[in-house]
């Protein structure tokens, strides 16, 4: 599903689908929930080459709160969405802006760089992407970014503890046990 809605959108450039379609990507494949994805700001954000390094100061599963490093690769289409969207939404002059929001509001096509989205914006970002792949959005919400990126992966044989350290639980734990989830033909394996 994350490979189609990404192929339906691929020639619709407009700054707000480019945005969703970045808020599907960073949480997708960085296992990232709604509290995550809306607190990002520019100048925790560094591309070097193809890899995203994030830093999070007001993780949920963040004890001490020194904050977290959250690290991921894009391939190229990804990458070049992500360029993409940094160019029309003008953010490539705030990425040093520490009150810039990476995941801002898009009004008349502009970018409000200092309002955070909301959970109900992100939720109906992600429901519209659904709706124009084609994609069944009925149990679809921000949290399903988290547990598709964990399930997938899994499914692609990443090892457990890898898991654990991307998806920022504890070793072996019982939580991220809940984000993998038991899909399609993997049912009937035994």
């Amino acid at each position: 599903e994350f490979d189609l809605i990404i192929s339906k959108h691929l020639f619709v450039k407009t700054l707000e689908i480019l945005r969703n379609l970045c808020i599907l990507i960073f949480g997708w494949i960085g296992f990232l929930r709604y509290d995550d994805l809306a607190q990002i700001k520019c100048c925790n954000l560094q591309i070097v080459h193809d890899e995203v390094r994030l830093k999070l100061f007001d993780a949920k599963n963040d004890k001490f709160k020194k904050g977290q490093n959250i690290r991921f690769r894009l391939n190229a289409v990804l990458l070049g969405i992500f360029k993409r969207y940094i160019l029309v939404s003008g953010l490539n002059g705030y990425m040093k802006d520490p009150n810039v929001f990476l995941f801002c509001n898009v009004l008349n096509n502009k970018c409000d760089f200092v309002d955070k989205l909301s959970y109900s914006r992100v939720r109906k970002a992600l429901l519209s992407l659904c709706n124009f792949a084609g994609v069944n959005s009925e149990r679809i919400g921000t949290h399903s970014l988290r547990i598709g990126g964990c399930t997938e992966a899994s499914k692609r044989g990443v090892p457990d503890y890898i898991l654990d350290f991307h998806g920022r639980w504890a070793l072996n734990s019982v939580s991220r046990a809940r984000y993998q989830r038991v899909v399609g033909e993997d049912a009937v394996l035994v």
